[in-house]
């Protein structure tokens, strides 16, 4: 699954044999970027910055299934929370994260994270919501059910990617401005290890590179932790993806990349 960002298509490949599935397109709904399925579905949630929406898009079928105003600008990550019946959306110039009713679309409340709120994950118990301020440099817990707020943390410079790993132990975030990647203990909410990402960068660095301003950096931005002993993060400046083992927490290795890396999931499916 890909998004087009300056179009407004989601372009489906079939992972094992590398082919074009489908290619949705999403009309009037431009800049996708945020994307999460909804758990046992066909449906993916899809966030348009274009025009401030989330969509429930069933990819089965190959259409839009629902659409939701968001009401925030830059409504930029979203991810579905099937035990608590919501989902939830991220705003980059409010700080906000918008509360949906997963069956109705419905928004129910608008809570505040903090300044730059962006990355964001539930925990697999599906009782928290983490998300990663970048503004601030912090995170915010809430509960899912009662949307309260249950703390917040201090997490390093510029924290703008955030997941949990499959058994809840790790919550894992890429700090894109000091280039490390901070684990936490998610039950006690304490930060365990600080690992300083030092992938080669390229020689001769584009200034024109996003986030070029983040001077020795590698900028990791995107991850996944598809089990419970590894992380695997994108690091934009350096065109690698570094990965961790969660049990030594340590670097494993770099694998090489395209220019600019940034999102990135997981397939469990093996290619030919």
């Amino acid at each position: 699954m890909l998004r087009t960002e300056t179009l407004s298509l989601l372009v489906c490949y079939t992972v094992k044999t590398h082919s074009l599935d489908k290619t949705i397109d999403l009309g009037e709904h431009t800049h996708p970027h945020g994307m999460d399925w909804i758990k046992g579905t066909d449906k993916l949630l899809v966030t348009t910055e274009g025009n401030n929406t989330i969509l429930v898009v069933d990819v089965a079928k190959g259409k839009i299934e629902q659409t939701w105003k968001t009401d925030q600008e830059i409504s930029h990550m979203a991810v579905a929370a099937p035990k608590a019946n919501r989902a939830f959306v991220s705003s980059i110039k409010t700080g906000d994260v918008t509360v949906f009713n997963l069956n109705t679309g419905k928004i129910e409340k608008q809570i505040h994270s903090g300044q730059g709120a962006e990355g964001l994950d539930v925990s697999p118990d599906g009782e928290e919501l983490w998300v990663t301020n970048r503004g601030e440099n912090t995170l915010t817990l809430f509960n899912t059910q009662t949307l309260e707020k249950i703390a917040k943390i201090d997490c390093g410079a510029f924290p703008i990617r955030a997941k949990f790993s499959p058994d809840g132990k790790y919550f894992v975030v890429s700090n894109a401005e000091s280039g490390h990647v901070n684990v936490f203990n998610a039950n006690s909410k304490e930060l365990i290890k600080r690992i300083k990402l030092r992938p080669p960068v390229p020689e001769g660095r584009n200034k024109e590179r996003y986030f070029a301003d983040f001077e020795g950096s590698s900028v990791p931005i995107g991850l996944v932790v598809p089990d419970n002993r590894t992380a695997y993060v994108a690091n934009t400046h350096a065109d690698v993806v570094t990965v961790i083992d969660l049990e030594k927490l340590t670097i494993v290795e770099h694998l090489k990349a395209g220019k600019e890396p940034d999102g990135i999931n997981f397939s469990r499916v093996v290619s030919k």
